[in-house]
């Protein structure tokens, strides 16, 4: 599995596969919804940063969007990574930042700075900074 390098050169024990995983999901997600063709799927980057915005401004949704799924099976590959159940508080809070930090993403300084609508390429390297971060996150607290 291809994860551009940085999973190899990690100094630390941290939760690679995890991490390789979800940034290859990332990756082919972006990939397929922005080569799609549709004139809709062109807009999507667009209508995510449009979804975040509205999320993030309005607290009632915001406490809606449901990402526990996602935190869930991030969980579980993370702790296999790290030998440890999916519900230690190591594997939960990884998965938690990971997801959280997928979330925000749209609304960071790094986001808004790129052109509008910005390309799954710019977006997968701010994907892969929340990856990392959360591979170091795990790493120090073992």
């Amino acid at each position: 599995m291809e994860s551009g390098g940085w999973v190899e050169e990690r100094p630390y024990r941290c939760p690679a596969r995890a991490g390789a995983v979800l940034r290859d999901w990332m990756a082919s997600t972006m990939a397929q919804a922005e080569t799609s063709g549709s004139e809709l799927d062109g807009r999507f980057w667009e209508r995510r940063a449009l979804r975040a915005h509205i999320m993030n401004t309005e607290p009632e949704l915001r406490g809606r969007a449901s990402y526990y799924p996602l935190e869930r099976v991030l969980a579980e590959a993370i702790g296999e990574d790290l030998g440890q159940s999916a519900n230690s508080l190591i594997a939960r809070f990884a998965a938690l930042s990971a997801v959280a930090g997928l979330r925000e993403l749209y609304k960071s300084d790094e986001a808004q700075a790129l052109a509008s609508p910005p390309n799954a390429a710019e977006l997968l390297k701010l994907a892969d900074t929340v990856i990392r971060f959360t591979q170091a996150g795990t790493g120090g607290a073992q």
